[in-house]
């Protein structure tokens, strides 16, 4: 007797076979794509939450961002940092330290959308720099990568898709690992985060 067996089936139980098969292949599809659409809204909706939470805090520091698209917000060298992207302007705001945003001690650069020649991104591991270029006037904002990637995207929304430049490389990851830590004692971020960033930052070096 040989190792393999004839085939007995009719055409039609093969056939039959086959339409199980596929319909099987069919619904594992269907529920892996479930699966990542769920997983794309509850992205989303961290990514809302994210954003709403900037604003919330930009509004506590007293600035007027209602009419805002974005607010981003970093803090660097003790200082609060805003980025707000309306429809016709883009501003920064620097606040005095970390946890107050008062008039004195505290700078605004504002550039008009019209005048926006190109937007930059940095990229780096854990965070990026955005510069908006225009005409005898740049605003630098650096932040956490991938809020600056969105920031750069309204930004060129708003431009009608123009000015769009090409990313640079990363940054030195020491630096970002010295951020992160100060990130990290300022208590922007929480202990899991931290732990996670350092270790990802860590593997890269």
């Amino acid at each position: 007797m040989g190792l393999f067996s004839k085939d007995t089936r009719t055409d039609e139980d093969k056939a039959a076979a086959r339409e199980a098969k596929d319909a099987q292949r069919a619904m594992a599809k269907a529920e892996r794509d479930a699966r990542d659409e769920e997983f794309r809204a509850k992205l989303k909706d961290r990514r809302t939450k994210v954003w709403s939470g900037y604003k919330k805090k930009a509004e506590r520091a007293g600035l007027q961002v209602s009419d805002a698209i974005l607010v981003g917000y970093y803090i660097e060298d003790g200082r609060d940092k805003y980025l707000l992207v309306y429809s016709d302007r883009v501003e920064k705001r620097v606040g005095r330290k970390a946890g107050s945003f008062t008039a004195k001690g505290s700078a605004t650069e504002t550039i008009d959308i019209s005048k926006v020649s190109s937007v930059e991104l940095e990229k780096g591991i854990t965070t990026a720099k955005l510069t908006v270029h225009a005409s005898g006037n740049d605003i630098t904002f650096k932040g956490f990568a991938r809020d600056v990637e969105e920031l750069r995207e309204s930004i060129l929304e708003q431009m009608g898709g123009a000015g769009e430049s090409a990313s640079v490389p990363a940054t030195d990851p020491h630096d970002e690992l010295r951020k992160l830590a100060e990130l990290h004692s300022a208590g922007v971020l929480s202990d899991e985060e931290f732990a996670a960033k350092k270790a990802e930052l860590l593997g890269r070096i």
